[in-house]
């Protein structure tokens, strides 16, 4: 049974993905709307504040790094999302990620 069937196809061309669009020369991305991005967007203005730095590695994987700030392994596309990265495969060794926390403070709403 596929999960995603109730939700709704979304062509994103924010201002907030310009870079990445630019980057890999496409007009939109397309995606499921399965978070309240705008939401997020607002409630990670209100911990910008409060962040660790974290410096990927190459034998990183997402789920690790979330499992170890969160304590959950499913918040990997949250951490890409405040980094403004699409994917793991744009982290390269050394590339600076920004972990925001409370994890509840920022999911709040989303």
């Amino acid at each position: 049974m596929n999960r995603y069937k109730n939700q709704i196809n979304v062509s994103n061309s924010s201002a907030y993905y310009k870079e990445i669009l630019l980057q890999k020369k496409l007009p939109l991305i397309r995606h499921k709307n399965v978070y309240n991005f705008e939401q997020l967007k607002k409630n990670l203005a209100g911990v910008s504040n409060s962040s660790f730095l974290y410096i990927w590695k190459d034998t990183d994987k997402l789920y690790n790094v979330s499992n170890t700030f969160y304590q959950d392994p499913n918040y990997g596309w949250l951490i890409l999302f405040c980094n403004q990265k699409s994917s793991e495969y744009e982290l390269k060794e050394g590339t600076p990620l920004r972990i925001y926390v409370p994890l509840e403070e920022l999911i709040k709403g989303v």
